[in-house]
């Protein structure tokens, strides 16, 4: 089955989930007393994010005007950004938008994308036009496979036979991956 199979009946999963259990019946005094106690809830943190084009690029997909918190509750719930041609130079903060199936962060100032080693989900990465010279975050990104799309042209990379860059590149393929570099 596909990652994206997959994905999509997780999605709808807890989408299920989330519908049952805000539809719960009716409980007693003694019954909610007993639930409160056992329960502990888990409050969502504040995300601050030190590059403030990258914060109103998150702002814009969440429809948050500025002046509002944003949280780790609701990063997680992003499926898609598109942050090109933003002069974005620093992703911090971006860590915590754990569901992106697709990144658009191309004609920026990005050197460091290791934060996307962890973006499991992704399935198109638009990179190119920055100024990355390390590929190898996405090399560690286990999700990254078969059908997932990969743009970097136009990056401080070494696309020389056999270099460092070539050889992450040819790893990528080797899942699966499309990669488009040239």
């Amino acid at each position: 089955m596909s990652k994206k199979v997959v994905w999509l009946i997780a999605s709808c999963l807890i989408v299920v989930m989330l519908v049952v259990t805000s539809c719960g019946s009716a409980v007693t005094e003694d019954e909610t007393e007993t639930e409160t106690s056992t329960t502990t809830q888990t409050e969502s943190e504040t995300v601050t994010f030190p590059d403030k084009k990258l914060e109103a690029a998150i702002r814009d997909a969440l429809g948050k005007p500025l002046g509002e918190e944003i949280t780790s509750e609701e990063l997680a719930g992003i499926l898609i950004l598109e942050a090109n041609s933003r002069a974005i130079a620093n992703l911090s903060g971006l860590e915590c938008c754990t569901s992106l199936t697709l990144l658009g962060i191309s004609w920026n100032q990005i050197r460091d994308i290791s934060p996307l080693a962890n973006f499991t989900s992704l399935t198109q990465l638009g990179i190119s036009k920055n100024q990355i010279s390390d590929l190898s975050p996405l090399v560690e990104n286990s999700g990254l496979g078969t059908g997932d799309e990969v743009w970097l042209e136009d990056n401080n990379l070494d696309l020389g036979e056999g270099s460092e860059d070539m050889e992450n590149i040819k790893a990528l393929e080797d899942r699966g991956v499309k990669v488009i570099y040239e």
